[in-house]
């Protein structure tokens, strides 16, 4: 087994990425034993039945034109333009005939991709998972030698790296995915009294599609990327490699022969430009999972904000973009382990694996002797057709790749600080032929040492062995990327210091071994609440006193950047949202040079909070969490009373309860989903490890004024684990952000870990956006907010240093649905405190009912009753249910949606209505009846006290599903009502995806830290599930770490020799 149960929900690998996540139950999953490590088949020696099996493939694809189909559903489709497959090898032999889709065939292939979808999606994931393991099983018998043959022929892989890709890796990834998956989906949230409260968590594919769009470089991959989201429910567009479609439409027949239904993955080639264009201005793109150029991903990025407005979900944007990979070789190396590992490294299928080594920094002692090694390897070492089982090395992809590549030898040639020492000729005549080249170079910065090649082209810097302390930092700072890297050093101190040093520079990282060879499950690559407050209570006492503190003053809130209070010219106010002359605290904005500042601090203490070890942190955070539970708690709850209009329960319950548990659930998440350590079969030999680094550079956070725990969530939990925060606080929300802010750092975290930044959003935004050290936003807000920072991203995409994370919770049009045979009472009262508590400023609050007719008039009755005695006022009185919306702009916008309910012919207001904002910004809670469902009215986000009552004929229960899920582009929360359980049960899976958090017999409202995690799909926003295990690795960039005991010394294969 790979993994105790008790480590369960752990193991997040790339697949996690895409599984929706909703809180519901699914049966709990029992872990088949299957093989999960498949072994290469290493041999291939001369006379051997794997060698003659792989002969006869060669000859079978070798000795024909395959003629490939776009697949689309059951249908094969040939357009008009078709194209061919080469041997790179020799470019004249065609292998492959294959066809383009166009914009039409794209979409033809989205629909029938969504008629599968909710088929697909509802097949148990045991059942998924048995047929990717029966594609896995055929991979490695019947497809094997097919895969290998196809591989070799036209990618131009050797044998051994065939075998390794297309067998090896690819049928590991299937196991693998199959075991993770199962695994993953165990974790189900806690309930503390089951018999009354049943939480679950089930783990939805995503609403749409995924666009696949795979490389040549890895036959693995190439099945990796669409098969791992059709694992998870989810349906694919797979556009393959216009240079492997041969060993891809192998992997593909293998998938449907196990049993992948008909539409779930379909098959379009395609030109990239046309497959580009048409998916990202399609409504359905849920995804989007690549493989390629820096460039290419950044384009896509752009068009998704361009037209993230028409998205029924925020995609998913998943990214493997190459690297500049480099050898760090200290004094004490092994020379022999250094050229035999850096040959293999750098020379191995051309250098055209993304881990491949592309540069070397050697100290100036040792190199003589690696440098004689390597020289003779290279002499000994035979370039030629793949078929030829004693070449090392064949001929790269294409023309484009071969003048690529000769650009930069004939750069060597031409500069003064730049040597060719071996290799640099180049002949495409019968194949792309480039012989291994290594460069010795004087200038560690020269463009050759920092732009991607992919190509075999190794460079080398040489440097004195008194400054092997000084090159980490040289490695770290001269170039963009972060794949991989190897240190080789029999000094351990030195070694282990440099993997230190260098943490951010690798997503996988190598101690006396290669940067390249990452082997699949081995190195995967890439409070409890004070409820009583009765009359003459202690906690009632202390409270008052609180509020007696903070409503006698108004408080001065600086900027805080660092250790530094900084106060600027533009003074700002926040005030009681009931009575909005009275001021409770002044701050002030960052301009421009402020924000600057205050990335520039966090970088500088970034590497030192990094290196804290996670449960120094967890300690940190944990008092935090003490301190808002004693000294902090009555200020929290004051000021969330004071300046965001929150009754005493509605801020206990949140600026106390919630904040608390999210730092105690986050610390106790982040100890145990690190855990995880990958395998290591021979740990003797070879140790592989795992490390949850943050992300190089900084988060902002962008937080709300509805909830004060969400508010000090969004930049506490990014630094929990190692990252640095500019947190920019909501105007309405200052005062309570800023006493949590001061909780932090009296619990420890140390100045300029969190950053607090009160600014203008554009100001803010702009500063952020256009800065390279961004590393991802924490956003809680408006859709059109989000968009507008996804597009700024998007423009400024090459300048970033890393991906940006972008994490957004967006709001909803959350739902009742009442059947006919619901209990009145709990609907009538669930209805009421979901709409209204807190003025429906929650993002899951009820905002429209769907109820059967027969029971709406006692629902009704019963609504009426209830509001008629809800009191509505300043939350200092303590029976008040209802206070004043948060300010004068929210005001207007309730208050439109009223007068046109007003003055529409299809809506009736039958219960408040009024507004006043005389003294405070009031807004009566309103009920409205509608006679027509898509009245603007029930589907935009009002975000304020109004709830609108649509009443359906009692045998349209079934029809009302589908108006549910299809009138709004949100999915955040809903809620049925039923005594019918086939009814509730229908309900919950016709409703999956309008939803991530959906309530049985409960309001839409309510979620607790740990029981409920909260987050929603479509452009409700990108469903990270806060108060969850998951939403903690969403700020780690792991790292996999293999380090290696028994040296490399030989750089042939045994099946190499005659």
């Amino acid at each position: 087994m790979l993994a105790s149960a008790s480590r369960v929900f752990r193991l997040v690998p790339n697949h996690i990425r895409c599984i929706s996540h909703s809180i519901l139950s699914e049966a709990d999953l029992k872990v088949d034993d299957f093989k999960v490590q498949n072994e290469p088949c290493l041999s291939y020696l001369k006379g051997s039945k794997e060698r003659e099996e792989l002969q006869a493939a060669l000859e079978r694809y070798g000795n024909k034109i395959e003629d490939i189909p776009i697949v689309v559903g059951s249908e094969e489709i040939r357009t008009d333009k078709p194209r061919y497959q080469v041997c790179p090898f020799d470019h004249q032999k065609k292998i492959a005939k294959f066809y383009d889709a166009n914009e039409e065939v794209i979409k033809k292939a989205i629909k029938i991709s969504q008629e599968v979808r909710p088929k697909w999606e509802k097949v148990p994931l045991n059942e998924r998972c048995k047929i990717f393991l029966k594609v896995a099983d055929l991979m490695a018998t019947k497809y094997r030698m097919d895969l290998n043959a196809a591989t070799m022929l036209g990618q131009a892989k050797t044998v051994i790296q065939a075998e390794i890709d297309a067998a090896a890796e690819l049928i590991d990834f299937f196991r693998f995915n199959a075991f993770f998956a199962k695994e993953l989906t165990k974790y189900q949230p806690l309930s503390p009294r089951p018999k009354e409260t049943l939480n679950s968590m089930r783990y939805r594919g995503i609403e749409g599609f995924i666009a696949a769009i795979t490389p040549f470089n890895f036959t693995a991959i190439a099945g990796n990327l669409p098969s791992a989201p059709a694992l998870m429910g989810n349906v694919v567009l797979w556009k393959p490699s216009g240079t492997a479609v041969l060993s891809s439409y192998m992997a593909f027949k293998a998938m449907r022969e196990a049993g992948i239904p008909a539409g779930v993955i379909n098959f379009v080639p395609s030109n990239g430009s046309v497959l580009g264009n048409t998916i990202t201005s399609s409504p359905e793109l849920a995804g989007i999972n690549f493989t390629g150029s820096v460039a290419t991903f950044q384009h896509l990025w752009r068009q998704v904000g361009e037209n993230f407005s028409v998205y029924k979900n925020v995609p998913r944007m998943i990214g493997e973009l190459g690297g500049k990979n480099y050898h760090l070789v200290h004094p004490s190396a092994d020379p022999d382990t250094v050229a035999a590992a850096t040959i293999r490294s750098a020379f191995e299928y051309c250098g055209q694996k993304c881990s491949a080594c592309s540069r070397m920094y050697i100290a100036q002692s040792i190199w003589p002797q690696v440098k004689e090694k390597m020289l003779k390897i290279l002499k000994d070492m035979k370039v030629g057709p793949p078929t030829d089982f004693e070449v090392f090395m064949s001929a790269v992809i294409d023309d484009r790749a071969f003048k690529r590549i000769k650009g930069y030898i004939d750069h060597a040639g031409a500069s003064k600080s730049l040597t060719v020492i071996a290799g640099g000729s180049c002949d495409d005549s019968t194949g792309y032929y480039v012989q291994p080249t290594v460069i010795e170079t004087t200038d560690p910065h020269d463009r050759i040492m920092k732009e991607e090649i992919f190509g075999p082209v190794l460079t080398v810097y040489v440097f004195p062995d008194e400054k092997a302390n000084e090159i980490p930092q040289l490695i770290s700072d001269s170039v963009p990327y972060g794949l991989t890297g190897s240190v080789f050093s029999q000094d351990e101190g030195y070694a282990r210091r440099v993997a230190e040093d260098l943490k951010m520079s690798a997503g996988n990282f190598y101690v006396n071994d290669k940067s390249t060879g990452a082997i699949v499950g081995q190195q995967p690559f890439g409070g409890g609440r004070h409820s009583a407050y009765l009359k003459g209570s202690k906690e009632r006492e202390e409270l008052l006193a609180a509020l007696e503190k903070h409503g006698g003053k108004t408080e001065d809130i600086p900027i805080v950047i660092g250790s530094e209070e900084i106060r600027t010219d533009n003074i700002h106010f926040q005030v009681c949202p009931f009575d909005h002359q009275k001021k409770i605290a002044k701050f002030y904005y960052a301009n421009e040079e402020v924000i600057k500042k205050a990335v520039k601090i966090s970088q500088e203490v970034r590497q030192r909070w990094e290196r804290v070890p996670l449960n120094e942190k967890c300690k940190i955070f944990l008092k935090a969490a003490d301190l808002m539970a004693t000294k902090y708690r009555m200020d929290l709850n004051a000021a969330t009373m004071l300046g965001q209009a929150k009754t005493i329960i509605q801020a206990e319950i949140d600026a106390a309860a919630e904040l608390i548990d999210f730092f105690r659930f986050n610390a106790f998440f982040a100890k145990e989903l690190t855990k995880y350590q990958p395998l290591s079969p021979k740990p003797a030999e070879t140790l592989n490890t795992m490390r949850y680094r943050g992300i190089e550079g900084f988060i902002a956070a962008i937080t709300p004024f509805n909830f004060t725990a969400i508010a000090g969530n969004l930049p506490s939990a990014p630094a929990l684990m190692g990252n640095v925060v500019l947190w920019k606080p909501s105007d309405t929300a200052i005062l309570s952000n800023y006493i949590v802010f001061k909780a932090m750092r009296e619990a420890g975290i140390p100045a300029g870990v969190i950053n607090f930044i009160p600014a203008d959003g554009p100001v803010f935004g702009n500063t952020i956006t256009s800065c390279p050290d961004l590393a991802g936003i924490n956003f809680t807000g408006s859709v059109a907010t989000f968009q507008h920072l996804w597009k700024q991203v998007g423009e400024n995409f090459s300048i970033y240093k890393n991906i940006p994370r972008m994490i957004g919770e967006c709001g909803g049009k959350n739902y009742h649905l009442v059947h006919p045979s619901a209990d009145p009472d709990t609907v009538a009262v669930a209805t009421i405190r979901s709409a209204f508590e807190y003025c429906g400023q929650k993002c899951s609050a009820c905002s429209r009912m769907y109820i059967a007719q027969s029971i709406w008039p006692q629902v009704k009755e019963k609504m009426l009753k209830i509001l008629k005695d809800v009191k509505v006022g300043p939350p200092m009185d303590f029976e008040v249910f209802m206070s004043a919306v948060i300010d004068d702009r929210a005001f207007k916008r309730i208050k439109g949606y009223i007068d046109h309910a007003g003055t529409s012919t299809s809506l009736t207001v039958i219960a408040g209505g009024s507004c006043d904002n005389s003294t405070g910004y009031y807004v009566q809670p309103t009920v409205i009846e509608t006679t027509d469902p898509l009245d603007r009215i029930m589907k935009e986000e009002i975000f304020g006290p109004v709830l609108t009552v649509y009443a359906f004929p009692d045998d349209k229960a079934d029809e009302i599903l589908q108006l549910i899920a299809d009138s709004v582009p949100y999915g955040l929360t809903g809620s049925v009502f039923s005594q019918d359980e086939e009814y509730a049960k229908r309900a919950t899976e016709e409703l999956k995806m309008t939803a991530g958090n959906f309530y049985v017999n409960d309001k839409s409202t309510g979620s607790v830290v740990g029981q409920q995690p909260f987050g929603g799909g479509r452009i409700s926003g990108t469903n990270d599930k806060a108060g969850g295990p998951h939403y903690i690795l969403r700020w780690t960039s792991p790292q996999a770490v293999k380090e290696t005991f028994v040296p490399l010394r030989e750089w042939k294969y045994p099946y190499m020799e005659n």
